[in-house]
């Protein structure tokens, strides 16, 4: 990925030479864009409070694709194609969705191509349980606990503090939308 990145910028910067200012330069793989799967623990979790998740940490291209086992019976696995959001900081420039969650009192985890590694104690990127040194709680940067003994309440759908997910106005909103009549649901006649 580094070679194409390079070859990318050396591109655009070519562009607005004499030679190529009618041309747009782009690579056969977009560094941005991956396949995510993504699995919930609990098969019953809607895919709108999924991707309302998701969308904190990147842009979601497409509905989700339920992936099916052999017998076409569905174990909560998703697939989503993605665009990765610009980030500075990152190392590879940008930013990446947490490799394991949890939606309320329901966990998951997902994986993609050049996912960096990620670190369940501090829940920050480029290193592993086992090797973290943080001391520092990464909601409130305090030093006297980690983020998983944290009392701050943030809700794990939105990231909005002072409200948990059973209290998000975001929570499964199709469902609220066809109870007020705005929308149809799947099945639903005219």
């Amino acid at each position: 990925t580094n070679l194409h990145r390079k070859v990318t910028e050396r591109c655009r910067a070519a562009e607005n030479a004499e030679g190529l200012r009618d041309y747009t330069c782009t690579g056969l793989v977009n560094d941005d864009e991956r396949w995510i799967i993504l699995h919930m623990h609990d098969p019953f979790m809607s895919d709108v409070d999924v991707t309302t998740f998701l969308s904190r940490y990147v842009e979601v291209c497409e509905e989700p694709r339920r992936i099916m086992d052999r017998r076409n019976v569905w174990a909560g696995n998703r697939q989503y194609r993605v665009k990765l959001q610009a980030d500075g900081r990152s190392p590879d420039g940008f930013k990446h969705p947490p490799a394991t969650f949890a939606i309320g009192s329901s966990r998951g985890y997902l994986y993609y191509r050049d996912q960096p590694p990620f670190c369940r104690k501090c829940r920050g990127f480029g290193h592993r349980d086992a090797d973290c040194e943080v001391t520092e709680c990464s909601k409130c940067h305090s030093r006297d606990h980690s983020t998983r003994n944290c009392n701050i309440k943030e809700c794990s759908l939105c990231g909005a503090e002072g409200h948990l997910y059973r209290q998000c106005n975001r929570r499964n909103m199709d469902y609220s939308r066809a109870l007020r009549g705005e929308i149809r649901l799947f099945g639903e006649d005219s």
